[in-house]
């Protein structure tokens, strides 16, 4: 899937697609922001906005 449009997509379903690319993909959030070119910040604001925070020991939004 691709990450392009995280700005306009519905923060449920972001933080779903994000959390399994996080577990079947990726090391953690740095490496999938870097891969999709995404800014991290941004990116977790738009989770943080929808209550979602970004939990580095389980390398997952909640």
């Amino acid at each position: 899937m691709d990450l392009n449009n995280y700005a306009t997509m519905d923060p449920v379903m972001l933080m779903s697609i994000i959390n399994m690319k996080l577990r079947d993909e990726f090391d953690g959030l740095d490496d999938l922001v870097r891969y999709y070119d995404i800014d991290k910040a941004a990116l977790c604001t738009r989770l943080k906005d929808a209550g979602f925070d970004y939990l580095e020991e389980t390398k997952q939004f909640r």
